[in-house]
């Protein structure tokens, strides 16, 4: 990502006079600045060095951000495009996926447009402070998504780190464990992704696997699933109890919603391959699952780690709902 002296310039003088970005600016930038020419000269021996065929170093004008982020998208593209004419055909992997709560929520819940919009602006701009804050402070913070098939979970997180740094968060999406995973407790293969002091992980389905699809699909035994509730327990209290935050989040449609969402993916074709034959036998299974869930929020809900129901018919509205939620609990935590 390439900018110009002048251009640099200009960027580092919009920071120091904009109160919530200011912080991005470091008194060392201003000094690198100085030594302008050194770093690009360095930067261009570098990539001499180590560019090479099928890892070649793209150069890119960060000037314009509309024109930095498709340039980026297009070498993408072709390289993941030329790589896959490479492979034989292949068959993409897919993640393993009572009404007491839910009857509480209201599904028909609608935002306008221009809400959404000016409140996703408001929720982003003071998340970027807050984590900011926890940052300096050390304040890890891991949150959890769960909930049903095409709930809007993969929407909702795209909103929640597009304000963050790249560098201080993880996504850790959760497939059906590895050899290597099977091998050590259930948990262990969580523990290891929890964040440093100050970092953010995010986790896109969870620990509570073992209590819902290893539950309901019997990869456990009833023995193990009931025992978990106390581990997972034990587990997150261990969390809480470093000073951590904890925001769980279970993103909830209405069957009817769910099925309009799997005809829209059937029908739309860089969505399709989200849609698998287990998904559809998965919407046969749905009353037990919902009993499941209703199971962990009665076992699992203490008051340092409670569950948020999102009422997901409405992305918008979901996703408002999980920023306000981790706003307020990293509000709470810094005010500790």
């Amino acid at each position: 990502m390439h900018l110009d002296r002048e251009a640099q310039q200009q960027r580092f003088e919009r920071l120091e006079q904009d109160e919530t970005q200011r912080w991005q600016l470091r008194d060392t930038d201003w000094v690198n600045w100085a030594r302008y020419e050194r770093f690009q000269e360095t930067a261009q021996q570098l990539m001499q060095a180590t560019s090479a065929p099928q890892r070649e170093w793209l150069l890119v004008d960060g000037y314009d951000e509309r024109h930095r982020s498709t340039t980026v998208a297009k070498h993408l593209l072709a390289a993941i495009s030329n790589r896959l004419q490479q492979l034989p055909q292949a068959v993409s992997a897919e993640y393993q996926q009572g009404a007491g709560k839910f009857e509480a929520l209201d599904m028909d819940a609608r935002h306008s447009k221009g809400e959404y919009k000016n409140r996703l602006a408001t929720l982003q701009a003071e998340l970027a402070q807050l984590s900011r804050r926890a940052q300096q402070q050390g304040i890890s913070t891991t949150i959890v998504f769960e909930g049903w098939d095409a709930a809007g979970k993969g929407g909702a997180i795209r909103r929640l780190i597009h304000p963050l740094e790249a560098k201080n968060y993880q996504v850790i999406p959760i497939a059906a464990p590895t050899q290597e995973e099977l091998a050590q407790h259930y948990l262990w293969r969580f523990w290891r992704h929890l964040p440093r002091d100050g970092k953010v992980t995010i986790f896109d389905r969870s620990w509570y696997g073992r209590v819902l699809v290893e539950r309901l699909e019997g990869f456990c035994s009833e023995a193990d699933w009931r025992r978990a509730y106390r581990e997972i327990n034990e587990f997150e209290q261990a969390i809480c109890d470093h000073g951590a935050v904890l925001c769980k989040f279970w993103l909830h449609i209405t069957p009817e919603e769910q099925l309009q969402r799997f005809k829209d993916r059937e029908q739309t074709p860089y969505k399709a391959w989200k849609l698998t034959e287990e998904d559809w036998r998965n919407r046969e299974k749905w009353d037990d699952y919902l009993q499941a869930a209703e199971d962990i929020f009665a076992n699992c809900s203490p008051e340092s780690a409670p569950w948020t129901l999102i009422e997901g018919n409405q992305k918008q509205r979901a996703r408002l709902q999980v920023l306000e939620t981790v706003c307020e609990r990293l509000r709470a935590a810094l005010s500790a």
